[in-house]
């Protein structure tokens, strides 16, 4: 893993973890996405952040990976997940994507600059943690890594 791709994934953790939580009601993102579109949706915003910084000839500071992750969030909510998640990565899925949506960029990006995790996170029950990574697990195993360029 490069050390842009390593940055990301540091700093995008902590933002899921960045914020009061809670869950989607009815009505939420769509539960029958295809995985290309999902990986798309997962991977596309962060690998945008990352080859455009490399041709810029730099890795991408806090608010370019501040950016990446709300428009991941985005993207994210408008596809959904793919049949056969299981109830438990679809409640990281809806954690994750609240999460991400609800950080504030000035703590977020502050956070990424001192190479700290944002200080809400003490907030997050192990229960809501162990939600997101069962999602987020299934995402880099389905995905796998953000590509640069």
């Amino acid at each position: 893993m490069t050390i842009t791709k390593r940055r990301l994934a540091a700093f995008a953790a902590p933002a899921l973890l960045a914020a009061s939580l809670t869950a989607c009601g009815a009505g939420g993102p769509p539960a029958d996405a295809s995985e290309d579109d999902f990986c798309a949706a997962y991977n596309g915003p962060l690998e945008d952040a990352i080859s455009s910084s490399i041709e810029e000839g730099g890795e991408p500071d806090g608010t370019v990976i501040y950016d990446a992750v709300q428009d991941q969030a985005t993207q994210l909510e408008e596809t959904g997940t793919p049949e056969g998640v299981s109830d438990e990565q679809r409640e990281g899925f809806e954690i994750y994507v609240d999460t991400i949506t609800s950080v504030s960029e000035d703590d977020f990006v502050a956070a990424i600059e001192e190479g700290e995790e944002p200080d809400e996170t003490a907030d997050l029950s192990d229960e809501d943690e162990d939600r997101v990574n069962d999602f987020t697990d299934y995402a880099s195993e389905t995905c796998g890594e953000p590509a640069a360029g």
